[in-house]
């Protein structure tokens, strides 16, 4: 009792409200829980991180997220009210191949994971918001979850001036981008938070609306296939920004069939349709999983300007290569 009591008086006095989590019983989550802004202010316009800890008391307790948001409906399930004149976010694309497993987190020890209110309200200004939460937390095996709700304080100040907000944002990106590559210890059973790190930096380089992201994205445009394929997502965001362009019409010419395939993917997100030479370029490469991607981005891309190439490609003697060609003729005609 005296340790749960002292758990209360700590979250009291750093003015998180928790409630719900009566006298600790042996069938009960002994989790405590505390939810907090990771900065005093922000500037408008900046991703706004806030930070959910979880800590443990004498025993050790399995957690199951899933997270970019955090809402696992047998799991952690975090909840974000809007409020004054902010609405909730329009949706956003989850982060696939991110975390969705049971974690065990030993006694006397905290898991922090960052969440961006970005993904979860819309419309935040200049001034101050009060924004309601609640969280539901249960514990694997144990027949009582954690609840607990409180009110998130965030402030929205000036925004700074172009130079300071520019050489902060690259800072941040590149911390993020050291961190998105960090990649657990191998061969050992130690508690580890380097994956919740690695998906938070490729939340927050997905989710940021600055321009100056694009050149840390194209980075990760050569790395592992889930950097590339965050990082692709990451740039379709950028439509009509000429540096996103020229990263993506870049992606065209590798040698890595799965970055051209990304590259074509986000193309076709932004409905912009190459000239035919570039498609017969493209086609002409001997590699069948690659023909097939483009075929396919030519037959989405309903422009009948293609129909000579369909054409030609649909008396492929690779049968697989001629039935995806034959597949995109009907697509095409208007």
């Amino acid at each position: 009792m005296k340790i749960n009591q002292f758990v209360r008086h700590l979250i009291w006095i750093t003015s998180f409200l928790i409630v719900g989590h009566g006298p600790l019983q042996a069938q009960d989550c002994g989790i405590s829980v505390a939810v907090a802004s990771a900065k005093a202010s922000y500037a408008l316009d900046d991703l706004i991180a806030v930070n959910v800890t979880f800590s443990t008391q004498a025993s050790p307790e399995s957690l199951r997220f899933i997270y970019t948001a955090l809402q696992d409906p047998s799991g952690v399930f975090l909840n974000i009210q809007p409020t004054r004149d902010l609405v909730r976010s329009p949706d956003l694309p989850a982060l696939s191949g991110g975390i969705d497993t049971r974690i065990q987190i030993p006694a006397w020890r905290t898991l922090t994971t960052q969440v961006y209110l970005q993904r979860f309200l819309d419309g935040f200004h200049l001034g101050h918001y009060d924004i309601p939460w609640d969280i539901k937390v249960p514990c694997e095996g144990k027949g009582k979850p954690l609840t607990a709700k409180g009110i998130l304080g965030i402030d929205i100040e000036l925004e700074r001036n172009a130079a300071g907000k520019n050489a902060i944002l690259q800072s941040e990106f590149a911390e993020f981008l050291v961190a998105a590559r960090a990649l657990p210890l191998m061969g050992t059973n130690s508690f580890q938070e380097t994956p919740f790190r690695r998906q938070e930096a490729m939340e927050a380089l997905g989710l940021t609306r600055s321009p100056l992201v694009i050149s840390y994205l194209e980075q990760l445009t050569n790395d592992d296939s889930y950097l590339q394929e965050q990082a692709f997502k990451g740039l379709a965001k950028f439509s009509g920004n000429e540096e996103a362009k020229r990263v993506i019409y870049q992606s065209l010419q590798s040698q890595n069939p799965s970055v051209v395939t990304r590259g074509l993917g986000v193309l076709n997100t932004w409905q912009v349709h190459l000239a035919e030479t570039d498609v017969k370029s493209l086609l002409l490469r001997d590699n069948r999983a690659l023909q097939i991607e483009v075929l396919r981005y030519v037959g989405s891309s309903k422009d009948s300007k293609y129909q000579a190439i369909l054409e030609e490609f649909a008396g492929h003697p690779d049968p697989a290569v001629a039935a995806q060609a034959r597949a995109a003729i009907p697509q095409i005609k208007h």
